[in-house]
């Protein structure tokens, strides 16, 4: 079997985890949660003031506060909370699959990257 078929087989496989099937129900949850938009919507709002005020050489305190409260806001939401949780854990799948990779190959792979080579 040649190595395209096994990483599609084994996508088949991870989507049919309970962890998977939680971060599936806790993404919808959160779809229909319109408090959650409304944050969502705010932290893509107040990731763009961050960047423009960065290109402008800093950001304002009012900007900081801003971003505080709605870090709050958002820590509170409970579909929030719970999707984090559904990423988390199936995270911790996908850990062990790339610990396995690592085990087999005997090549460690960064954190975050899946491996990729840095430019």
């Amino acid at each position: 079997m040649d190595y395209q078929k096994t990483l599609e087989k084994l996508g088949e496989e991870l989507i049919k985890t309970p962890q998977y099937g939680d971060l599936e129900a806790a993404r919808e949850a959160l779809e229909e949660d319109t408090a959650a938009q409304v944050l969502l919507q705010g932290l893509e709002e107040l990731r763009a003031e961050i960047a423009s005020q960065r290109e402008q050489g800093g950001i304002t305190p009012e900007v900081r506060t801003k971003a505080a409260r709605l870090n709050e806001r958002m820590a509170a939401n409970d579909a929030l909370k719970e999707y984090r949780r559904a990423q988390s854990r199936f995270g911790e799948v996908l850990g062990q699959v790339k610990a396995e990779l690592e085990e087999k190959t005997g090549v460690p792979f960064p954190a975050g990257c899946g491996g990729c080579p840095k430019k």
